[in-house]
């Protein structure tokens, strides 16, 4: 399956759940969109198809650093139908994460100071 297809069906699941989802503003022009973010308007996780159409994987988002990049893989080739409201909490609020990264304090915060999040925009209808 095309990845941009399956992600596009699985925004429609997890904005199903309450939950926001952001493209790049470049993605959302062609139509074509291969990852986004996910928030509740304070947490935030990323999704992206993976490269063969197989399913959807997750992972946390935290301010960058040397250690522990910007984030850490959560779930890999998730089938649409296995996306649940659990996954996408335990993506986005990252708490459960024994390492000494500093997450952003809500989506205005990544926006402002993620040079990734500062071309993004919500995807409202598909």
């Amino acid at each position: 399956m095309d990845r941009s297809i399956i992600l596009l069906q699985a925004v429609e699941v997890v904005k199903s759940f309450g939950y926001k989802c952001f493209f790049p503003r470049y993605y959302t022009l062609q139509k074509q969109p291969t990852y986004c973010f996910i928030t509740d308007g304070v947490n935030i996780g990323y999704m992206q198809a993976n490269e063969w159409g197989l399913g959807i994987c997750f992972s946390t988002i935290h301010k960058p650093n040397k250690k522990h990049g910007n984030g850490f893989g959560i779930a890999d080739n998730v089938p649409l139908d296995k996306i649940t409201k659990d996954l996408i909490e335990y993506t986005i609020d990252s708490k459960n994460i024994k390492t000494n990264v500093k997450k952003y304090t809500s989506w205005e915060d990544f926006a402002t100071n993620s040079l990734t999040a500062q071309i993004c925009e919500e995807i409202v209808e598909l």
